[in-house]
């Protein structure tokens, strides 16, 4: 149950964070196009953009140091390795597969595939820990010792 439960936190964490990303950072650079330092400043693009960076960030961490199961973090970091590796190689079938407006919110296939790349390493890297695939530890420290009782 705890591994469906990684994996649906996963999905969900892994939209945010693509999207986020990628309008979070054509928001950005929008806003950097303003010609004086005030009115970059002032830009409620730069605004949104640096909230929905913050936002893609918070969803990473979550994901990468929450006591989850590592499924669905290992899974999201399979789905955005192949999703940079696709737009590396074919640049076409990425954009045939993934339209630039989703849901009437443009820029959500921004995120560079280098960025991409980078934020799916730590994901399969967790993977790894091992103390992360055993379930918690109260009921393992139980069935490990139930002669241990106190009465």
């Amino acid at each position: 149950m705890r591994h469906l439960i990684s994996v649906a936190l996963a999905v969900v964490g892994g939209v945010a964070i693509f999207v986020c990303l990628g309008v979070g950072d054509i928001r950005t650079r929008k806003a950097m196009l303003e010609p004086t330092v005030a009115e970059r400043a002032a830009s409620l693009d730069l605004a949104l953009g640096v909230g929905l960076l913050v936002v893609a960030g918070l969803c990473y961490g979550f994901l990468l140091l929450s006591r989850i199961s590592p499924a669905g973090p290992v899974l999201l970091g399979a789905v955005f390795a192949t999703v940079a590796v696709l737009e590396m190689v074919s640049p076409a079938t990425y954009v045939r597969l993934l339209p630039a407006r989703v849901l009437g919110i443009d820029g959500v296939r921004a995120a560079t595939p280098s960025t991409t790349l980078m934020l799916a390493v730590p994901l399969l890297l967790t993977g790894f820990v091992f103390r992360r695939w055993r379930a918690d530890e109260a009921e393992q420290e139980a069935y490990l010792h139930p002669l241990d009782a106190t009465w």
